[in-house]
């Protein structure tokens, strides 16, 4: 098969490297933790416009590096993204900028603390968040690396699994795969992740690299609301502020 690559097509040949399983989202569940449709905050949350749905993850942070996933599915509108981010006190939030680039920079616009991500061709390490453009740059490899190794470390607390854990979530979480890209000429490698079984499905795999990048501005959660004097809980004082 390299020979063929290499040979005949003239192209570097890519194995498969890395890719989530079963087993591994499993071992990420919280099976005593039902999904819960508003939360206290402060919240992270991630989005992937399409031209038909808008895909989303939202959780808060627990540790500096792990979090509790609330909720997670898709959208018609981004009214309803706006809708979803209010019920969850989402203090940051990150959506691709590529796909709808004016619908997403007048979202911006209307709501403080989110930002677009574009994606850029990079081998720098870290994120660029531009304060003035409220858009983020970053290597699309750096971002769902991050994304996968939340989940194989088990960073991630995702709640009970239901009928869409099963129909759209695990799916598109396992949708790309993680390959290296040798060229037998030069030597040089490179990664990349790719779709897999020939069905682009990837929106909560983007939707949870965001996700991942908003959790990085965002304050712990027993931090910030015992300062408010407050406990942690679903339902949100009628006192409280809201984004």
């Amino acid at each position: 098969m390299r020979e063929f690559y290499n040979q005949v097509l003239a192209r570097p040949f890519a194995e498969i490297d890395d890719q989530l399983t079963d087993a591994m989202l499993n071992a990420c569940l919280d099976r005593d933790r039902p999904r819960t449709r508003r939360a206290l905050g402060p919240c992270a949350m991630g989005v992937d416009p399409g031209k038909r749905k808008l895909h989303y993850v939202v959780g808060g942070r627990v540790t500096e590096a792990d979090s509790h996933i609330y909720d997670w599915g898709y959208v018609d509108s981004f009214d309803e993204i706006g809708q979803v981010a209010k019920r969850f006190n989402v203090e940051v939030g990150v959506m691709d900028i590529g796909a709808e680039t004016h619908a997403v920079r007048a979202f911006l616009y209307d709501h403080p603390g989110w930002w677009g991500c574009q994606y850029v061709n990079s081998r720098k390490s870290g994120y660029n968040w531009n304060l003035g453009e409220h858009v983020v740059s970053a290597g699309r490899t750096e971002v769902l690396d991050a994304s996968h190794d939340a989940i194989i470390r088990q960073r991630d607390s995702f709640p009970a699994p239901d009928e869409t854990w099963h129909d759209t979530i695990v799916p598109q979480l396992k949708n790309l795969a993680r390959t290296k890209l040798e060229d037998d000429y030069t030597g040089t490698i490179t990664h990349k992740w790719v779709v897999t079984g020939g069905v682009k499905n990837d929106h909560i795999k983007h939707a949870h690299g965001y996700y991942r990048m908003a959790l990085e501005r965002v304050g712990l959660l027993e931090q910030v609301q015992a300062a408010m004097n407050y406990p942690h809980h679903d339902e949100r004082p009628r006192n409280a502020m809201t984004l």
